[in-house]
């Protein structure tokens, strides 16, 4: 079909691409089932490429869409119990948010996560299902960059029992109501909603329904939970190893002393923000992680692939060179230069490879939505 086209818009006068044309599409008409084989074989190897990278891209894209994400860090925990088991986790203390901002002037904001059992949210006591939600403090919007819909992001997590739902889940309870100022029921209490905001990006670690003020939990309770809170930072600067050395040194100083009579060390490490998603394997993580042998794996794949898929080309191309030495000997004595030959020869790979591609791209198209 491409053939078609081009040869109803080339000017009359250049006969000689008018015939290289010609000849290419005399030449894939005449065999049919290698050039449905060249060209299938290489849109698939195209396509399967163009996915895998379309993949590798969107896993190392995670969290950078939050302004300066270079600033921002979580806490990790490492503690060694009996019989020399490591545990690692993305949890501290309650208090640590507060205390790295007081102690370091670095620290222009802290948030610190708790992420509740699953309970049912009902409306007017009607249930509404299950959700994923979480406990934040009002410096949540100050750490990331989180956008609100609807609602003040300055007031819309101060003071209890506010809840802020995702675009998603406020048009699933209210249709086309505005949420706003309505109230809903969880774990036996009501919540007045402060604000919609975006949907989490797919390409954010944290991903949640909803946000509720954790000021709604008791404040002697929270103290008492132990390390069970994620823990962020957004510094004034890049983090870079001083930075991160000295906030490492506040937090193991403050909790170790907190857990002394209990007999239990921890140490604590600063872990980039872009670190998150591929290098984190933690237990008690609500992140939602992948992992960067994926990403090497993969990209080995996709040269792999797309590597087999040219040799294959080329194999059945150099097969067929044979068929084709008699028109090649009748076009010598006709005066085609050798020059005039190759470029033939290569034109017809150029229209194959070009087809293939419009090919890999309806393919990617198609299976873009479920990939």
């Amino acid at each position: 079909m491409f053939l078609v086209f081009a040869l109803l818009y080339i000017d009359k006068n250049d006969a000689m691409l008018q015939n290289y044309l010609k000849t290419a599409l005399r030449y894939l008409i005449r065999n049919k089932l290698q050039s449905f084989i060249n060209i299938l074989g290489l849109a698939i190897g195209i396509a399967s490429t163009i996915l895998l990278v379309i993949f590798i891209k969107h896993e190392l894209s995670f969290d950078n869409f939050h302004d300066d994400s270079d600033k921002i860090g979580r806490i990790i925990s490492r503690s060694v119990r009996s019989g020399g088991h490591e545990v690692i986790f993305p949890v501290t203390l309650y208090e640590i948010a507060d205390r790295t901002k007081e102690q370091l002037p670095e620290v222009e904001s802290a948030t610190h996560l708790f992420r509740p059992n699953n309970f049912e949210l009902s409306k007017k006591g009607e249930k509404k299902g299950f959700f994923k939600g979480v406990y934040v403090n009002h410096s949540f919007f100050d750490v990331f960059s989180f956008k609100l819909l609807k609602g003040d992001i300055k007031t819309a997590l101060t003071g209890p029992q506010k809840i802020i739902l995702t675009k998603s889940m406020a048009n699933q309870i209210f249709k086309e109501d505005d949420p706003i100022d309505k109230t809903l029921q969880f774990n036996e209490k009501e919540y007045t909603v402060s604000g919609v905001m975006k949907d989490f990006p797919a390409n954010s670690h944290l991903k949640f329904d909803y946000l509720i003020s954790i000021t709604s939990l008791d404040q002697d309770w929270l103290s008492q939970m132990g390390n069970d809170f994620n823990t962020y930072l957004r510094f004034n600067c890049a983090l870079n190893e001083e930075i991160k050395t000295k906030a490492e040194k506040v937090v193991t100083t403050y909790v170790n002393k907190m857990f002394e009579p209990h007999g239990i060390k921890y140490e604590h490490f600063l872990q980039h923000l872009g670190d998150i998603h591929l290098h984190s394997d933690y237990n008690f993580d609500m992140a939602e992680t992948g992992s960067i042998h994926y990403i090497y794996i993969f990209s080995i794949l996709a040269v792999f692939i797309l590597g087999i898929a040219i040799l294959n080309y080329v194999n059945l191309f150099t097969a067929s060179s044979q068929k084709r030495l008699k028109e090649v000997g009748i076009r010598k004595v006709s005066g085609a230069f050798r020059s005039m030959l190759i470029r033939q020869f290569l034109g017809e790979s150029v229209i194959i490879s070009f087809v293939s591609f419009l090919i890999a791209m309806l393919l990617v198209e198609s299976f873009i939505g479920d990939f």
